[in-house]
Order: C-alpha cells, then structure tokens, then sequence
C-alpha cells in the first residue's frame, strides 16, 4: 500500500474529498479528518451543524461498482433482519449510494460511500479477549443469516478460495514476496499451505461450510460501546469457509 497511499496521493484525496462534499449535502466549510488509509483511505466529516458521516474512498481496481452495491446489500439486510448492530450506508444527493470521485490532476476515478457514524472504539488488544464469546456468537448469526438469504439478482462478491489466497493469480499479489520470508522461510511455507489444500479439499465447499463471510474480523473493523459490540467495514466480504476469520495482520500489505 505504500506506493498507492504516498504523501502525494494522500494529499490529492483529501483535496479530492474536500471537492465533493456537497454530494453528501456539507457545506464547504465541514470539517475532513484522514482517520485511516490501510486498503481504502477513510474519512470523518463533520459539518458545522454536528451532523456527521464517515467516508470510505476506495482503493482504485480492487471493487467494481457492482461488489460494493452488493456489500451494502448485505450489510443492509443484517440491519433490517437485526443479527448484527452495523453502520447504515448514507447515499448521496442523487439517492445513489456508491459515488464516483474525479481527480483533478487526472488520476485514476475512485468509488466512494458514506456511512452514519457509530459511538464506541476499537477494543483494547489487551483486554480484547473478553469479546471473543460475544463475537463468536455474533459470526454465528451471520453465517446462519448468510445460509438463509436469498441474494439480491446482480449479487457480487469475490470468492475467498484457497487459490484466490495463496494461488498464482491471488488476490493480494506473490505471498512469497512477502518482507522478511527468506527461502527457508518460503520451503517452510509451501509444506504448510498444501497440508492446508489437502485438508481443504476434504472439507469441500458444500453449504454447510462455505458461504458468505466478513472476512475481516479483526479487531479495527469491531467497536466496542458500553456493553454492545459493531461489527462495520464488510469490504472484504465474500464467499469462503465460514472457519474463515482473515489473513494474518498486515498480511494483504506486505505481499504487495
């Protein structure tokens, strides 16, 4: 991600972000606040009225229109059904929900959409075991949600397999470019991952263990309010083993 979020780019989206802001009805003068770039670049933006929203600009090739209007489809439906407690998706002045952002000095388009924002805080890595229970009964619902629902026609989203992973044509690029994975390291590697096949392969892909998943559960795409737990940020969302949590911290980064 380093080369996709340099200083220079950084600085064009937040000019970017600020010339669009009247597609979300703010005012000129609403406050922009860079609160995180891993994948995507995300966004809080204040108007001076106390109204807020927070803003998710995405990554250029990754989601087509199309995947991300069936995320929030999802994310829409788990709402509405009341199994999870997950950040509502605003649409803009045109009733659209997935913008399309201009660069001013040419750079690639970028999608765009916005969300009510939620009270709570990322919980404490050092006490974060005290959610897992409650997160773990959380998953569950999802993937019984996942198992029942009819999708939408149109629905859109990738399929987190074992080649889609660690294959030739994965997803988040040559694993054993991964910093620090010397040749040793990699041998090491290349055992695991077809124990890992082999026990994949048995497990198979029936309905009863794959479906669609988060993907992403770690711990900055969960909040912690009071006595209640969010789960937001499905963008990885996908088809896989619901035993799928997510890759290792930092992994899709360091392989890139």
């Amino acid at each position: 991600m380093a080369d996709e979020y340099s200083p220079t780019v950084v600085a064009e989206l937040n000019t970017r972000v600020a010339d669009n802001l009247a597609r979300w009805m703010f005012s000129p003068s609403a406050s922009i606040t860079l609160l995180n770039v891993s994948e995507n670049a995300t966004y809080a933006l204040r108007d001076p009225d106390g109204r807020e929203l927070v803003l998710r600009v995405h990554r250029v090739g990754y989601s087509s229109a199309e995947e991300i209007r069936s995320e929030l489809a999802w994310m829409s439906d788990l709402r509405r059904e009341g199994v999870i407690e997950t950040a509502a998706a605003v649409p803009g002045a045109d009733g659209q929900h997935v913008q399309v952002l201009a660069s001013r000095t040419g750079g690639s388009a970028r999608f765009a959409v916005a969300f009510e924002r939620l009270p709570g805080r990322e919980p404490d890595s050092r006490d974060a075991s005290r959610w897992f229970e409650r997160l773990g009964e959380l998953t569950a619902r999802m993937h019984r949600h996942a198992q029942s629902w009819r999708l939408p026609e149109g629905f859109r989203r990738k399929r987190w397999d074992f080649d889609a992973m660690v294959g030739p044509q994965g997803f988040w690029g040559p694993w054993r470019s991964g910093i620090g994975l010397d040749q040793a390291g990699v041998v090491i590697l290349e055992k695991v991952l077809e124990v890992i096949r082999l026990r994949l392969e048995r497990l198979g892909q029936g309905a009863e263990v794959f479906g669609l998943v988060h993907a992403d559960l770690r711990l900055a795409n969960l909040l912690v309010d009071g006595t209640r737990l969010r789960i937001i940020d499905f963008d990885d969302c996908g088809f896989s083993w619901y035993l799928y949590v997510r890759p290792c911290p930092s992994a899709r980064t360091r392989w890139r």
